[in-house]
């Protein structure tokens, strides 16, 4: 109830990043950002499983799959 939500204040948010714990991280090495940015699909390591985590840089990018043997970021998270 929003009654409840005032109670709770700002201890109700939790960080994606928290949300997001339980996945397997996957950092694209640093020279890939602007690639990734621009929707170019990094190749995957063979042992990458899904689903996963989307890093570059320490920046979330969003929930990761694999295509034909690349990452593709299925869910953007980004701001």
């Amino acid at each position: 109830s929003l009654e409840k939500l005032k109670e709770l204040g700002a201890s109700a948010i939790i960080p994606l990043e928290k949300v997001l714990e339980p996945y397997l991280r996957y950092d694209v090495p640093d020279d890939y950002y602007n690639r990734l940015k621009n929707g170019l699909r990094p190749i995957a390591p063979d042992n990458l499983t899904e689903p996963f985590i989307v890093y570059c840089k320490d920046e979330l990018f969003g929930v990761g799959e694999i295509i034909d043997g690349q990452i593709r970021v299925k869910t953007y998270l980004r701001d």
